[in-house]
């Protein structure tokens, strides 16, 4: 649990960080969403992060489950938002490395 935790925090943190770069163009707005948006599915990242942590899931199966989850599939109405389809690809791309990132970087610790 504690792992998931520093996880949890971290992702979120990243993400912060990364909007707040005046390159990245992010509207708060956006970020506030996005962070809902991963808080709906919570519970399955904590699922799918403990299975990694077991040595049950590899880092790839973990980022393709992750990249399929349907929560994370509301993003893309982000585009309806005014984003461009570079900016959101990018961001998505952001995200999808962030958590992989993040994952390693808590299973070293």
């Amino acid at each position: 649990m504690k792992l998931f935790l520093i996880f949890w925090k971290t992702l979120i943190s990243e993400i912060q960080k990364y909007s707040q770069k005046e390159e990245n163009n992010i509207e708060e707005e956006t970020v506030k969403e996005t962070i809902k948006i991963l808080e709906k599915a919570k519970a399955d990242f904590k699922r799918l992060v403990l299975l990694c942590v077991k040595g049950k899931l590899t880092p790839d199966e973990l980022e393709w489950l992750i990249q399929a989850n349907e929560n994370l599939g509301e993003i893309v109405m982000l585009r309806q938002k005014g984003w461009t389809k570079e900016n959101l690809h990018n961001f998505l791309d952001y995200l999808y490395m962030t958590i992989s990132c993040t994952i390693a970087k808590t299973l070293d610790n």
